[in-house]
């Protein structure tokens, strides 16, 4: 995971309770197969109901550290598998850009943004906090080596301020 110098191992974590999810190695191939299951309705109506919606498949995991996703659109019959082990936001960048690259469209690269210096610690203590998101998640904002992170997220200055 990106960190305050550089690229990071996840923390570990136990997930032998969680059942389906964290819990479960997979390969592209394996993702794939449930994949063309679910499009085909070989796992029944109400499973192909749930994923399949206006023709397009579209599912994604990420812990700690790892991402996964699986794109899938009828109109083109093109299926986009990823696995990988870096989270950031490339991956939801090639998660857009391959479709539109196998329909032949040219893109020009993304402008990384740019690095501004770590704020001084004592600016930073204005952020640390519990933030209650819409959606019922919470966001645990604090300071660790003098870098501020949400939950286990490192947050970056975009801008100056």
């Amino acid at each position: 995971m990106p960190g305050p110098d550089g690229l990071e191992n996840g923390p570990l974590r136990d997930y032998t309770g969680i059942i389906g999810a964290g819990s479960v190695w997979s390969t592209a191939r394996d993702i794939r197969k449930f994949a063309e299951a679910v499009m085909s309705g070989k796992f029944g109506p109400s499973v192909q109901q749930s994923f399949v919606r206006q023709g397009k498949l579209d599912f994604n995991g990420e812990t700690d550290g790892f991402r996964a996703f699986a794109r899938w659109d009828s109109t083109s019959d093109l299926l986009v598998i990823f696995l990988g082990n870096v989270a950031s936001g490339a991956t939801d960048l090639l998660r857009d850009a391959v479709p539109r690259l196998a329909a032949g469209e040219k893109l020009t690269p993304p402008s990384l943004p740019a690095n501004r210096a770590m704020l001084p610690e004592s600016e930073l203590r204005h952020y640390v906090g519990t933030y209650h998101l819409e959606t019922g998640i919470d966001l645990d904002v604090h300071i660790e080596r003098g870098t501020l992170y949400a939950n286990d997220w490192v947050l970056r200055p975009m801008a100056d301020g």
